[in-house]
């Protein structure tokens, strides 16, 4: 959105008016730019309840994080383990903040075992890797990592203190009529009929 010369909210008005294509925008906006964000929204999804009211927000997709290891992790074999079996572990951490990363850091915290972050990476992908060769564990979202854990080249591990779930969420601007293709996007994930905005 933010860009030198002309910002993208311009330059994405000037392409539809010569060439009207599909367009995904990635923000890493703060509060102070979500104005501009929702601006450009037509249909977005988020894994968190943005709780403002110039959005709509449906539940699309129920998930949750779950601890994964590698198969040759001493906990492998295990169903589950205790927070505190958990403070000598290296975790791979995403360094996005999210209330899912605060919630784990709180909780470990409230526990009073110590979380050993000492590896954060850019990606999930990336963290998964990690894991799978046994250079860490980590806390993940279930839909990323589900195939893995199903294939064997991931272990999934309840912690009783960490059950976290996750809700996929389509948010779609609440004062604005949608497109027809974004109308129809709504009524097949949802099977609702959206009244336009008066």
């Amino acid at each position: 959105v933010e860009m030198p010369v002309m910002d993208g909210v311009a330059l994405l008005t000037e392409l539809m008016k010569t060439t009207p294509t599909p367009v995904v925008v990635l923000s890493s906006l703060t509060q102070a730019g979500g104005d501009t964000t929702i601006r450009c929204l037509e249909l977005g999804a988020v894994s968190y309840d943005p709780n403002d009211e110039r959005l709509n927000a449906h539940i699309v997709f129920d998930d949750h994080l779950c601890f994964v290891v590698s198969p040759q992790h001493r906990f492998a074999g295990r169903g589950q383990v205790g927070i505190q079996e958990l403070g000598m572990e290296t975790f791979i951490a995403h360094n996005v903040v999210s209330p899912y990363r605060e919630f784990v850091i709180n909780t470990f915290q409230r526990a009073r075992v110590r979380l050993n972050m000492d590896v954060e990476m850019p990606t999930v992908e990336t963290i998964r890797m990690m894991v799978q060769r046994n250079e860490g564990v980590a806390f993940l979202p279930k839909m990323c990592v589900e195939n893995k854990i199903k294939q064997g080249l991931l272990c999934e591990i309840k912690v009783e203190e960490l059950q976290v779930e996750r809700k996929i969420r389509l948010l779609y601007p609440s004062r604005r009529n949608l497109s027809h293709a974004a109308q129809a996007f709504l009524e097949l994930v949802d099977g609702s009929k959206h009244e336009p905005v008066d």
